[in-house]
């Protein structure tokens, strides 16, 4: 993003995005949450953008238009849900990196966090879809599931027919999805809190 856009982008919304980075857990909640906090902001500065009367170039009204067209119900779910997901990661990821955290504290936390995690998926997404309608409803945008296109299969016959496989519902669609983020989180999690539990009981004589 260039500079001029960028400073338009901090000028609206009167706060600091915080950049990605791939490696910090931190820099992801912050990211996340930034964007959570000031969507409507974001969302009425890229608007702006796609007006050529105010002076912006061709790149930047067609740019802020496929930004535009991304930011919908979906996106909105799926921001609430790794916002309150990234919120117990980044908390855990500080506790370890704590001069206290030996490796049975940390398969403690680890523990900890998959329960949370859990209890997230036991709770479903619901209450991620209520909060994006809610978004939705105040920036006037649609607050369904985007219709996806059937893929067609053919027949013996050599006619087409719907795949049945792409009918189920969009709403139990976007359930499995973040049902599969939960499930990865959880085993990785759980994987990583068996490591440190062993090689803690295996070293365990060391410190009696």
């Amino acid at each position: 993003m260039s500079t001029l856009r960028w400073e338009a982008l901090l000028d609206c919304i009167k706060t600091t995005l915080k950049r990605h980075c791939d490696t910090r857990w931190s820099s992801r909640r912050q990211a996340v949450t930034a964007l959570q906090k000031n969507l409507s902001s974001v969302h009425k500065v890229l608007l702006h953008m796609t007006d050529r009367a105010n002076n912006w170039t061709t790149d930047t009204a067609s740019g802020a238009m496929i930004l535009l067209r991304q930011i919908d119900y979906e996106f909105m779910c799926l921001l609430e849900m790794w916002s309150e997901v990234l919120v117990k990661l980044d908390y855990t990821n500080k506790s370890l990196q704590g001069k206290s955290a030996t490796l049975d504290v940390a398969s403690s936390l680890l523990s900890g966090l998959a329960k949370n995690i859990q209890h997230l998926r036991d709770e479903g997404v619901r209450k991620y879809e209520a909060k994006a309608k809610n978004v939705c409803d105040s920036m006037s945008i649609k607050s369904s599931f985007a219709v996806k296109r059937l893929r067609k299969v053919k027949k013996m016959s050599g006619e087409m027919a719907e795949d049945d496989a792409h009918l189920i519902c969009t709403e139990k669609s976007f359930e499995l999805e973040c049902f599969k983020v939960y499930d990865r989180l959880i085993s990785e999690i759980k994987s990583r809190s068996d490591i440190y539990h062993t090689i803690s009981s295996d070293f365990s004589f060391l410190s009696e």
